[in-house]
């Protein structure tokens, strides 16, 4: 039974480092490709919003992968050294916000903004985290640091829902602007055509043959 684990965990952790890799992979290989149209429609969730004409910015889907998964090994290899997860977890969010900063991946900047507020916010959250082991002895601080830990989530988290209800609204006024013009286009191409057709069949009724016709009957 415990070789089962053994090997499921094995290959577990296998996928879990090729994913990202062939993520990478995939981004610098078709790099100049990306902003094709016929890649956007098979692989655009892949780096929807982000910009693609440098490397540095290609491979922030990989970075933010690498980062969950960096993460993931944080609490499964360093279950027990509580002392130690603090540290790199805040030493990674530091690495991220550098690079967040530094590249700017996002298209929005609105984007980039937030991006930066959130690591900002985590960062603080690692500190609070760091005070919550031994070596901070006082539990009337860590009581009160972890309400302010709390507090910082709330403020992030509605921070970031406000964000997303406004980007939302924004989203949908473009599309009903571009709704409004493909509209009045079609309208505009309707009604011309439907002139000349008027213009062609009143020719025919007014026109030489027709006063010929007219005569003969």
């Amino acid at each position: 039974m415990d070789l089962r684990v053994s090997v499921f965990h094995g290959i577990f952790c296998i996928l879990m480092i090729m994913f990202p890799a062939l993520t990478l992979s995939f981004l610098l290989k078709n790099r100049s490709k990306l902003p094709d149209r016929n890649m956007i429609a098979k692989y655009g969730t892949l780096y929807q919003g982000i910009k693609v004409e440098n490397r540095s910015t290609t491979i922030y889907s990989f970075v933010f992968l690498l980062r969950r998964l960096f993460m993931v090994c944080l609490v499964v290899f360093l279950n027990e050294k509580t002392f130690f997860k603090p540290m790199f977890f805040l030493q990674g969010q530091v690495a991220y916000l550098i690079y967040t900063g530094w590249s700017k991946p996002h298209d929005d900047k609105w984007y980039n903004f937030l991006e930066k507020l959130n690591e900002v916010g985590l960062i603080a959250i690692a500190y609070v985290m760091f005070l919550q082991t031994a070596f901070m002895e006082d539990q009337i601080v860590k009581y009160q640091m972890c309400w302010a830990a709390i507090c910082m989530c709330v403020v992030l988290y509605f921070f970031n829902f406000i964000s997303m209800v406004f980007v939302f609204f924004r989203e949908l006024r473009h599309a009903y602007r571009m709704y409004s013009v493909k509209r009045k286009f079609i309208l505009q191409y309707s009604r011309k055509g439907m002139i000349e057709q008027n213009y062609f069949k009143s020719s025919r009724d007014t026109g030489p043959k027709s006063k010929l016709k007219a005569k003969k009957l």
